[in-house]
Formats: C-alpha cells, structure tokens, sequence
C-alpha cells in the first residue's frame, strides 16, 4: 500500500525562507476585548481606535506573537497614539482573563470570539 503524506506549517507573516512557499488561506481583522461593564460595550458598532488612546492596554507578549504585537502597535500608532501597555501574557487567553479582572483593554484577532470573551467590538482601523 502506498502512503503519501501532506506536510503542512503555519508561519507568521514576515518569515522568509527560501525553501518553503506560502498560501494565504484567510485574513483575519482585530477586535477589540473590553471588560463587559467597560462604557463602550454596548455600542453596536466598530470602535474609532483614537477613542481608545487614554485606555490601559494588555497584550500577548512580544517574544511570544511578534507580528500580532507589531500589528496592535502599527493601528494604534495609525490612529495617533502609543498604546499605554500595563501587562502582557505569553497566551491570548490569559490576556482575555486579564481584560476581565479589569487590568485593561486588549486588541485581538476577531477569530478568537470564544466565550471566555467578556466583551469584543471590531476596530474601524486595520
């Protein structure tokens, strides 16, 4: 019987090595994570990132999600300002679990709406 084998990787955006091709299979937008009782819960729409410049921000770690980290860092300086980082976690949802305790606000891919999301509301910037 013969056997034939799929090799497959996913790689964040940026890694260049010569012997590997890439596919973009999807293209995920960001959402922002508040706590459920944060005021722009609610509010039905996307959320103007420039409304969220005084907000305290936790994020996934650098050294864990270089490109989602540098992308949060790129919309938000987009919108005009430097996000005020007060902690970061090595996992999304230890972000999300910290976004609850009330330690901050969050930017995350949209295709993480779990239930463990308190509250999540796209961004109008990308």
């Amino acid at each position: 019987m013969a056997r034939r084998y799929w090799n497959h990787s996913s790689a964040r955006p940026g890694l260049t090595i010569k012997q590997l091709s890439s596919e973009l299979l999807y293209k995920d937008s960001l959402a922002v994570v508040l706590p459920k009782n944060h005021s722009l819960c609610g509010t039905g729409g996307p959320i103007d990132l420039r409304t969220l410049a005084a907000e305290r921000f936790v994020l996934v770690a650098r050294e864990t999600s270089t490109a989602l980290f540098d992308k949060i860092i790129a919309v938000c300086s987009r919108a005009g300002f430097s996000p005020d980082i007060v902690n970061t976690a090595s996992v999304w949802s230890s972000v999300v679990l910290l976004v609850q305790a009330g330690e901050g606000i969050s930017i995350l891919p949209s295709k993480l709406q779990l239930p463990l999301l308190g509250c999540a509301i796209s961004c109008s910037a990308r």
